[in-house]
């Protein structure tokens, strides 16, 4: 890591250069060259969200087993349920205009089984979604599925589908920001979503002789709002 600034409330310049390794074995390479401005007053205390970001930051080729104990003691295995390995990356375009900053952010994340992408803009009053807002799809979802309700399902007499999609896209999100210590103000986030699941199917085996049940699921949508500040609203669609 490099930090190269003129004068605390000029701006901070960020070089990033590493690469990772798990038993001698590449696990990951980083890059990123980024400029801030708007992280430190002129006392030197620090700001929350930066007035303004240019750049890029990459992690290629980054090895899922590194995070594998993050997710253990779910039951899922990331080098099959996501895919032995992840890019990830992060570019920002800062712009005035009439006074006023913003910053155009795109955040990727491509793997063997899963996909993702957010379009968000940051003004000087908040950090929002733009465009199409934050896309997830995930191929397989069914195999995730299967391994959480084999941890859960004790007797194993519930079987899933290893098949199945699921996808996730978040049209609106507003995280606001005070102007004067440019602090997210959490109280006041608010966000709507929609998860979709395709071809899931599950099969629960009969009980003193009874038949299995089976239950098929073309499409289920659920959608949702939250108000950090109201709660939680829901509904689902079959």
């Amino acid at each position: 890591v490099s930090l190269d600034s003129r004068g605390l409330g000029d701006g901070v310049r960020i070089g990033l250069s590493g690469l990772a390794r798990v038993d001698n074995r590449p696990a990951g390479e980083l890059t990123g060259d980024l400029f801030a401005a708007g992280v430190l007053a002129q006392s030197g205390a620090s700001l929350g969200v930066p007035s303004r970001v240019n750049g890029e930051v990459r992690m290629s080729e980054v090895a899922t087993e590194v995070f594998q104990p993050l997710v253990a003691d779910a039951g899922l295995v990331l080098t099959q349920d996501i895919g032995p390995f992840v890019d990830f990356r992060i570019s920002a375009d800062a712009r005035s205009s009439g006074g006023a900053g913003e910053t155009d952010i795109v955040v990727t994340l491509d793997s063997e089984h899963a996909r993702a992408r957010a379009d968000l803009r940051a003004t000087d009053d908040a950090v929002r979604l733009s465009g199409d807002g934050l896309v997830f799809e995930h191929e397989g979802a069914g195999r995730a599925a299967a391994r959480v309700a084999g941890l859960l399902d004790a007797d194993r007499d519930t079987s899933i589908d290893a098949a199945g999609s699921l996808r996730v896209r978040v049209p609106r999100l507003r995280v606001p920001i005070d102007r004067a210590s440019r602090a997210p103000v959490l109280d006041e986030v608010s966000a709507e979503f929609e998860a979709e699941l395709t071809a899931f199917g599950m099969t629960r085996a009969g009980v003193g002789g009874e038949p299995a049940r089976s239950l098929d699921v073309s499409r289920l949508v659920a959608r949702g709002e939250v108000r950090l500040s109201r709660g939680f609203d829901s509904r689902l669609d079959a």
